[in-house]
């Protein structure tokens, strides 16, 4: 999925590549399956974060695309994977946007069951969705490079994952990302 570039940085992979084009061209449900199939190897490969990033990105896409049955399930395997690797504030921000999403394109029976599942997965490690506070998102102080430093995925400040005012966390590798200053 990543392969490694001179200096030790990684590069979006070919697959991951080929899913953004197949959104880029508005083929989203396509795109929604090589996410799903990326997300799928990182978490045989014991890979929760990265797994949970692309199922994320399989979910939105599948948003895009009408398939409310296929988002709510990759958003199921997301939360899932971001509890597995110890995220479970992340699982609960993922889990928010989609199940908002999921609300507004009117698939109100998903984003119930998925909101009722992911209640008793939290619950298994102590928590639920009131228990993390909902964080306004931060206005940046800056711009996001076009693509991520440490994976050369693209990113977007409006669909950004913002930490701080001043850090996104990146959609494909989960690194933090610094902006950089508005001269810049």
């Amino acid at each position: 999925m990543f392969r490694a570039r001179r200096g030790g940085r990684s590069v979006v992979g070919p697959r991951v590549r080929h899913a953004l084009r197949l959104l880029a061209d508005g083929r989203c449900a396509e795109a929604g399956e090589q996410f799903g199939q990326l997300a799928d190897r990182a978490r045989d490969n014991g890979n929760h974060l990265r797994s949970a990033h692309l199922a994320e990105q399989a979910a939105r896409a599948f948003l895009e695309a009408g398939a409310g049955d296929k988002a709510a399930f990759r958003a199921r395997e997301a939360v899932q994977q971001f509890i597995a690797g110890r995220r479970p504030s992340r699982a609960v921000r993922a889990l928010r946007s989609v199940v908002m999403a999921l609300r507004s394109g009117g698939f109100q029976a998903q984003a119930d069951a998925l909101e009722q599942d992911a209640q008793a997965r939290l619950a298994e490690v102590g928590l639920s969705l009131a228990s993390v506070p909902a964080e306004s998102v931060p206005q940046p102080r800056g711009h996001l490079p076009p693509a991520c430093p440490h994976c050369g995925g693209p990113l977007r400040a409006d669909e950004a994952d913002w930490i701080d005012s001043t850090t996104a966390e990146c959609p494909y590798c989960g690194s933090a990302v610094q902006i950089r200053s508005q001269s810049a």
